[in-house]
């Protein structure tokens, strides 16, 4: 999308300024950038310093960038006095990269209103709780663009906005959530590996949180569940991600609490309807996985079950409602009132959407298994 012409701007303003009083982040940041420059309106640096609070509290970090650069000259602090901004002027430099990040909020605003998706409750206002769990480490997956079988949709997005209320409402910090987007059999185990290496240097005084959204892939022998990389197509086990050997390795890093959620089915279904090329025709139920340690396992199918993506939000039907409950919870949840919202919500819209039941299920090692209702995430 090129730059808006001058001419462009009183329309533009006009809708943008509506979506940005509806709480739109990328409209937000527009208006700021607009009274900022002086384009469209006039130049207004104390109306800019007020959006780009309004976007910040969002969580966007070159909101507050420009939020900061504003009040350290003395803007968005309700002077009394305002400076005569038409005698001012900023270095080419600054103006430039203005317009360079009024372009790409423009973008923004194209690819999100052109996706088709209707409801994005679950990716806006992520609640920004201000609490630190500086020992508690995460592991994020989101396997969507397969090589050979059939993508998954929404993996990725299902990662990506998991991971910011891991950070955002959690209290995570940021260098300890991983995200992996696409990931092979090596990277997969690298991820995993890493783990292991943080929870020896804590002498596991750690919590894990561990998400998977991506295909699963059973074996039609031996019904053994496993998750597949995405240079993998099924047909060589040899290079899937036994289900049970995540599970135990999660279980043998000594951490003091393991949180696993996976957002896939084991049954050879695709995410939706039809089968992976690599599955018999017909579906499968998985062996049950038994889970060691102090881990907690939270599945978004029970038995043969499909996982559904639920397109209106663009994610995955468990996940979203996962996200759902965090941003209603602001994290303050335990496992059982998160288990019973996703499940009743799930089982029901799974019905209205798509016909079909999906029952999400929890499973939880043996030494936490009169317990793990009580846990909280936070």
């Amino acid at each position: 999308m090129q730059y808006l012409e001058l001419n462009d701007y009183k329309q533009a303003i006009y809708w943008y300024k509506k979506a940005a009083e509806q709480n739109h982040l990328h409209a937000q940041i527009l208006i700021g950038c607009f009274y900022y420059l002086g384009e469209g309106v006039s130049k207004d640096w104390e109306e800019a310093a007020k959006w780009f609070k309004m976007a910040a509290d969002q969580g966007n970090d070159e909101a507050m960038k420009k939020y900061r650069e504003l009040r350290a000259q003395g803007y968005g602090i309700n002077t009394l006095e305002k400076v005569d901004m038409s005698q001012q002027v900023q270095p080419q430099s600054t103006l430039n990269a203005e317009k360079v990040l009024v372009q790409q909020e423009q973008q923004a605003v194209v690819q999100q209103s052109s996706s088709g998706a209707t409801d994005r409750s679950a990716d806006t206002d992520i609640p920004v709780t201000g609490i630190r769990q500086d020992n508690t480490f995460a592991v994020i997956i989101g396997n969507e663009n397969y090589h050979s079988v059939a993508k998954v949709p929404y993996a990725v997005n299902d990662a990506k906005v998991f991971a910011e209320y891991c950070k955002k409402t959690l209290g995570l910090p940021n260098e300890n959530v991983s995200v992996y987007t696409d990931v092979t059999y090596g990277k997969m185990l690298g991820a995993v590996a890493r783990l292991k290496k943080i929870a020896d240097a804590y002498s596991g005084n750690i919590d894990i949180i561990f998400y998977y959204a991506g295909h699963g892939i059973p074996d039609d022998a031996s019904r053994e569940a496993f998750i597949l990389p995405t240079d993998a197509d099924g047909t060589i086990k040899e290079v899937c991600y036994p289900l049970r050997n995540l599970y135990s390795t999660l279980a043998g890093v000594g951490a003091k609490r393991v949180m696993v959620f996976i957002d896939a089915c084991f049954s050879g279904s695709q995410r939706g309807d039809g089968m992976l090329q690599s599955a018999r025709g017909t579906v499968i139920k998985p062996k049950n996985v038994v889970v060691d340690g102090n881990m907690v396992v939270f599945s978004a199918v029970s038995g043969d079950q499909t996982a559904y993506p639920y397109k209106p939000s663009e994610h995955g039907l468990f996940t979203y409602y996962l996200l759902k409950k965090l941003k209603e919870s602001r994290g303050d949840v335990s496992l059982g009132e998160l288990s019973d919202y996703i499940t009743t919500n799930v089982k029901q819209r799974s019905i209205v959407v798509n016909d079909k039941l999906q029952t999400p299920e929890v499973v939880a090692s043996e030494q936490l298994s009169s317990s793990w209702r009580t846990l909280r995430l936070r």
